[in-house]
């Protein structure tokens, strides 16, 4: 796992890595900025944004959150989905 602040030092990463023979399995995810679905989240400016998301994740209020790790548990559960 590889964690970056800033998309650049992602992408010099990735350039890294293609310098190399390892080829790993790359994934990017963006900030809550970018790939927030939650319409009481999205309406909120950057700073309220993250105040916003943090409240309602904390308080377990975040449907779309909490449908995601329902789905990641039932599939991890019944074995259909595989981690390696």
């Amino acid at each position: 796992i590889y964690a970056s602040r800033t998309h650049s030092q992602l992408s010099q990463v990735v350039t890294e890595l293609k310098r190399t023979i390892y080829r790993p399995r790359i994934v990017v995810l963006s900030s809550r900025n970018n790939l927030c679905v939650n319409p009481q989240v999205r309406d909120k400016a950057s700073g309220n944004l993250r105040h916003t998301c943090r409240a309602l994740v904390k308080a377990k209020s975040c449907r779309f959150k909490e449908g995601v790790e329902r789905f990641v548990r039932d599939m991890t559960l019944s074995g259909t989905m595989n981690f390696r």
